[in-house]
């Protein structure tokens, strides 16, 4: 069913948008958080 395997290809986007989103927004805060601990070290 080709409407089947265009849901899926869909779904499979929707996923990596998300992945994608998610692990540029972790690492910003990672960064946030490593500089502002660097910061109150000195």
């Amino acid at each position: 069913r080709p409407e089947f395997a265009l849901g899926l290809g869909y779904i499979f986007c929707l996923i990596e948008t998300c992945l994608k989103k998610i692990s540029i927004i972790t690492w910003e805060v990672l960064n946030l958080y490593y500089k502002k601990s660097a910061s109150e070290e000195k």
